[in-house]
């Protein structure tokens, strides 16, 4: 798909159209070199890479499509993620240089990384190394809650790898990410990306026809913190593993096996898994199908155990919870 089919999803917006106002006065466009090239896209716009002109500094432009955005993704006429990213600070989750919109697009200048994602990585990691990714997201996730935020779309293609030695992380991607309360009784929209999303998201009527799985609405709501310590498991074990626990070409059976499905660790000819009792016991707590019973930030920060003076963490026993059975 090239760039016009991409813009052009509006009739009215073409390339012509978006070059012109890339060229206009509109300042974001004074200040940035922006390549005409497409690094990215979504259900919301796309993403291009561009140079300040001010210290020849890397960025990334998101082009946020105002046509796609509904009233409930706006903050007082704002896209959501640019005001949540801009009342957040944490060293990993993605900053905000820059912002401005036109007729057509709401544009948000953002830290360009060029190790790209933890998706792009191409191998599995070490239960070491994967501890430590799994603890920097963690930490990132706890921050969230802690400050009512919930992201809703944490997955592998939304962790950018910002030092590939030491390998630390930063979240990107707050298109989906909304305020909740605890107090909150939860959501009916479903948000997310569907191998990373939770059992307690998929509709006991999601059969609506026989070719059709509906996704728009869940029969109860379902609590966006939850939803995310959920995929927070699922992205350890898929940088563990090398694929995801329930993973089927086919859509209804993917989403079955997500439904009911128990967690194992396999090994293969390609892929001779080394991870201790203690980490796949931990990684099945996570995805516990009920989130009623599923573990809370707090239970999950008392089970990791941080090694001094080294990017590693391992992870205390479960054996003696008697409200875990493996």
């Amino acid at each position: 798909m090239d760039e016009h089919e991409l813009i052009n999803e509006d009739k009215y917006i073409t390339k012509r159209k978006l070059e012109y106002y890339e060229k206009s006065k509109i300042s974001i466009f004074n200040k940035y070199c922006v390549s005409n090239k497409i690094i990215g896209k979504g259900a919301f716009g796309i993403l291009k890479k561009a140079t300040r002109i001010s210290d020849d500094k890397e960025v990334i432009i998101k082009y946020i499509k105002k046509s796609k955005i509904k009233k409930n993704q706006l903050i007082n006429g704002l896209p959501n993620e640019y005001v949540i990213l801009k009342n957040l600070n944490h060293p990993n989750i993605i900053k905000i240089y820059d912002y401005d919109e036109d007729d057509y697009f709401y544009y948000i200048i953002m830290p360009y990384y060029k190790n790209g994602s933890l998706d792009l990585i191409g191998k599995i990691l070490t239960e070491n190394v994967a501890g430590w990714v799994f603890s920097q997201l963690f930490d990132i996730i706890k921050y969230l809650h802690q400050n009512g935020v919930v992201h809703l779309d944490i997955k592998p293609d939304n962790i950018l790898i910002s030092n590939i030695n030491n390998m630390n992380i930063v979240l990107t991607d707050f298109g989906l990410a909304k305020y909740q309360k605890y107090t909150d009784p939860g959501f009916k929209h479903v948000s997310g990306t569907l191998p990373f999303m939770s059992p307690e998201m998929f509709s006991l009527n999601l059969y609506s026809r026989k070719d059709h799985i509906n996704f728009d609405k869940v029969e109860d709501l379902y609590r966006g913190d939850l939803a995310d310590i959920w995929a927070l498991g699922i992205v350890f074990y898929i940088i563990l593993v090398g694929k995801n626990p329930f993973y089927d070409s086919d859509t209804f059976r993917f989403v079955y096996k997500i439904i009911n499905d128990k967690v194992s660790f396999i090994s293969s000819k390609k892929n001779n898994l080394i991870i201790s009792q203690n980490c796949k016991i931990f990684i099945k707590w996570i995805l516990e199908k009920n989130p009623n019973k599923r573990p809370t930030v707090t239970e999950i920060k008392n089970q990791i155990i941080y090694i001094p003076f080294g990017f590693h963490v391992t992870f205390r026993s479960l054996s003696n919870n008697k409200n875990f059975n493996l």
